[in-house]
C-alpha cells in the first residue's frame, strides 16, 4: 500500500556501491583505503631473512575524511608521530 509505514531494518535498506559514488567520493574512498593499508602495515616488520612479524596490535584511530585527505582525530592517550608519518606518505602518493 503506497504511503504505508514500514519498519526499517537491515533487510530493507538499500546500500550504495562504490560504483554509485561520484568522483569526489570515489577519491575519498581511495584515500581511505590507502590510509587503512598503511596504518595496518606500520606495525609489521620484515627482517633480513624475510621473516614477517607484527610488532604490536593493529589499532585504528578515530579519523575523518574530506577533500581526499584522512585526518586523525587524536586522543590524549595515543601518540601521533607514527600517524603523522603515515599521513604524509599517503598525501604524497595521492599527489602523484
Amino acid at each position: 500500500m503506497p504511503g504505508a509505514w514500514t519498519e526499517i531494518d537491515q533487510n530493507n535498506i538499500v546500500m550504495a556501491s562504490i560504483e554509485d559514488l561520484n568522483e569526489e567520493e570515489q577519491r575519498n574512498y581511495a584515500a581511505l583505503q590507502e590510509y587503512i593499508k598503511q596504518q595496518f602495515l606500520v606495525g609489521i616488520k620484515k627482517d633480513r631473512h624475510d621473516k614477517i612479524s607484527r610488532e604490536g596490535e593493529f589499532k585504528m584511530p578515530s579519523i575523518k575524511i574530506s577533500n581526499n585527505k584522512v585526518e586523525v582525530l587524536n586522543t590524549v592517550s595515543e601518540p601521533s608521530s607514527d600517524l603523522t608519518a603515515v599521513n604524509l606518505r599517503i598525501e604524497n602518493m595521492l599527489k602523484s
